[in-house]
């Protein structure tokens, strides 16, 4: 818990030197132990979805920073080619 402290604050402050005004990070957070890869899977592809339940975009496909590796680079506007689908 100390270190998503730590990582919450630091983030915090880099975005508020950036302009961000007001909160950026939720009070509490869920962790949970995965332990296979179709688990793993079925919460990135909650995770990536999080903008659009949110409202900030009305599909995760619209968010820049979407991604995980069950997708392809090209389907999210990923800027990097380090980000593409592994075979």
């Amino acid at each position: 818990m100390v270190l998503i402290n730590r990582w919450k604050s630091y983030t915090a402050n880099l975005l508020r030197k950036k302009g961000l005004e007001g909160g950026c990070w939720q009070r509490s957070f869920y962790d949970h132990a995965l332990r296979k890869e179709e688990d793993m899977q079925a919460v990135a592809e909650y995770i990536v979805q999080n903008p659009a339940r949110s409202g900030m975009v009305k599909e995760w496909k619209e968010y820049p920073f979407s991604w995980h590796k069950w997708m392809k680079a090209a389907t999210v506007g990923c800027p990097t080619k380090t980000h593409q689908n592994q075979p």
